[in-house]
């Protein structure tokens, strides 16, 4: 699923479009190397992923 669907017709940043659309619909974007995370934020972000997803390509487990 893009982000882009759900742009409007105006012009806004990634930010607001990621801001607006977590408003909305509940959707939430994380990237797990962001540094504003911590470290057990971000491990726990992987686990759910994996979890839901499987493993990410180039992943250990």
């Amino acid at each position: 699923m893009s982000l882009g669907r759900f742009a409007p017709n105006t012009r806004e940043t990634p930010l607001e479009t990621k801001q607006r659309v977590w408003r909305e619909y509940g959707l939430l974007l994380l990237d797990v190397d962001n540094d504003t995370m911590t470290w057990d934020q971000r491990e726990m972000v992987r686990a759910m992923g994996r979890k839901m997803f499987g493993p990410r390509r180039g992943d250990k487990k």
